[in-house]
């Protein structure tokens, strides 16, 4: 029977950890496009720069440029959010960086691991508290700032293209 346990519990683990994983890849996959958009909102901006003050299409570049780089910015606050976007008191898991380093030693850190490998609810308690923190501190925060870095680019090509017509249009 006790072998029987063991399995469960290992089964538990790794159900756990593919959790875990599934939320570090999340975050990963997010910074990766936020990084991208970093680099598409800067190269607009340094584009629409060199146009800046052109006579009538002056406002088609500024526009533009204003947009790209207000996206630039709040993508490069994306990702690493602001402490007040992710930092709430929550309780932080043995799993967490700054968590370990206010150990004195890490004997004294292995000692906490310890307490918890005794007892498996302790162990899905600290994987829960990881993962869930995770999520709600971390990857939402991110997540949110990048889809209005997003939207800011978006909104500004569309506007652009918006006078672009306009402009064109009162040409004929």
């Amino acid at each position: 029977m006790e072998n029987k346990s063991r399995e469960d519990f290992a089964t538990s683990i790794h159900f756990l950890r593919s959790i875990l994983d599934k939320a570090t890849s999340f975050s990963e996959h997010l910074d990766t496009q936020l990084n991208i958009l970093i680099g598409v909102s800067v190269a607009i901006f340094a584009f629409a720069a060199t146009k800046f003050g052109i006579n009538r299409e002056a406002s088609l570049f500024d526009i533009i440029g204003f947009f790209s780089a207000a996206s630039a910015t709040v993508a490069l606050l994306a990702i690493h959010p602001p402490k007040f976007m992710r930092k709430r008191g929550q309780a932080e898991s043995l799993m967490y960086n700054k968590k370990i380093i206010e150990f004195e030693s890490p004997l004294d850190y292995q000692s906490a691991l310890i307490e918890v490998m005794r007892n498996n609810e302790h162990i899905i308690q600290q994987y829960a508290s990881e993962t869930y923190n995770l999520y709600k501190y971390y990857y939402r925060p991110k997540r949110r700032l990048y889809k209005i870095a997003r939207n800011l680019l978006m909104l500004g090509v569309i506007l652009s293209l918006l006078i672009a017509i306009t402009n064109y249009l009162h040409l004929y």
